[in-house]
């Protein structure tokens, strides 16, 4: 790891000294005045993931180019070996996968990572706004991640210097931005369309398993693609990396059990969101038996606080969290088959989320 460069990077709240490291752009002091000999990076098992790049030349790509986040399955029981990443999807050639990823066009390129992908998706599927940002102190571009990829707001903290900057309006940075933008003429917008097919399915025709996401857009396209809107399933029965099912349906009951497009995808979206995990529950209504399913800005604000939204019930919940019927659901669908769900986490695959 290369030599920490670290330096005064202006108060702590409590009026110290703070210290950042600008090679590793992490902070390199306790909060309370004292510098390290070296940064908080050193020691964080997040900073030795390997940093697998993939350049993509705009005017080489002969084909449309597509760029997803790749998450973890709501509900997955299959453990198959998955290539976490941007999802590379270039022509006719077989995805890519990839944790760094710089894209080019001519003298032009703009580069993010997995964090920054990953970050993307929750603040689109939470339809926030997001916006490129740069520290006006150093230049370095501005992410903002966990809760503040769910939430806008003025005051941020750069990871490049480690001082902070404010904005005029709330606002949600994230590098991907830099890319639409920059290479407006090859960017295409969405083009989706709702799944019509619907599934039906036992977990016991399927031994080696079955996966399930939520919609996950791309991000970035250059070609007319349409994407096709509800719950993507993936179902195993053979010892392989192939799935016998692999499509994206309206409806899907399972052991008949049934999945909302909408709350599958919403519950993608916080399970990406580490402040948000043990906070989603499910939670129904004491008096009209309604399962409450919280969205808008209330999914991504955990509170003890909540109203039915069928007779109007306040609820009061010991704990604060986001209500939905998703982890009843998950529960429900674990009681009918013996095979183990995969206990995998967004920070096991993503652990810089985690970081300052």
């Amino acid at each position: 790891m290369k030599k920490c460069n670290i330096v005064y990077a202006g108060k702590n709240r409590n009026g110290t000294d703070r210290y950042w490291c600008t090679t590793h752009h992490a902070p390199a002091g306790n909060g309370k005045g004292e510098k390290f000999h070296t940064c908080l990076a050193q020691s964080n098992p997040a900073t030795d993931v390997p940093q697998d790049s993939l350049t993509v030349n705009l005017q080489e790509e002969s084909g449309n180019i597509a760029l997803w986040a790749y998450v973890p399955a709501v509900y997955d029981t299959a453990k198959m070996d998955s290539a976490f990443g941007i999802r590379v999807q270039t022509g006719n050639e077989a995805d890519k996968f990839c944790h760094l990823l710089q894209i080019t066009n001519g003298d032009q390129q703009v580069s993010f990572d997995y964090t920054a992908a990953v970050s993307y998706l929750a603040s689109n599927i939470l339809n926030q706004k997001t916006a490129y940002l740069e520290c006006p102190h150093c230049g370095f571009p501005h992410l903002d991640k966990d809760w503040f990829a769910a939430n806008p707001h003025k005051k941020h903290l750069c990871s490049g210097c480690g001082r902070n900057f404010y904005e005029k309006t709330a606002e949600i940075g994230n590098p991907i931005i830099k890319a639409n933008g920059l290479f407006s003429e090859f960017h295409f917008p969405a083009n989706f369309v709702k799944a019509t097919r619907k599934l039906s399915i036992k977990q016991q025709d399927f031994p080696l398993g079955i996966s399930i996401w939520g919609f996950n857009p791309a991000f970035f396209c250059t070609g007319p693609e349409t994407e096709t809107e509800g719950i993507h399933v993936h179902a195993y029965t053979q010892d392989n990396s192939r799935p016998v099912i692999d499509a994206t349906y309206s409806e899907v009951e399972i052991d008949g059990i049934c999945l909302d497009a909408n709350m599958v995808q919403l519950y993608m979206a916080q399970k990406t969101l580490p402040y948000l995990k043990d906070r989603i529950a499910s939670v129904k209504c004491p008096d009209c038996g309604t399962d409450l399913f919280e969205t808008g800005r209330q999914s991504c604000l955990p509170a003890t606080q909540h109203v039915c939204p069928k007779c109007g019930k306040e609820i009061k919940t010991r704990r604060k969290i986001v209500a939905s019927p998703m982890p009843d659901i998950i529960e429900r669908l674990k009681g009918k088959t013996n095979l183990p769900l995969s206990g995998q986490d967004i920070l096991d695959v993503c652990p810089q989320l985690s970081e300052w």
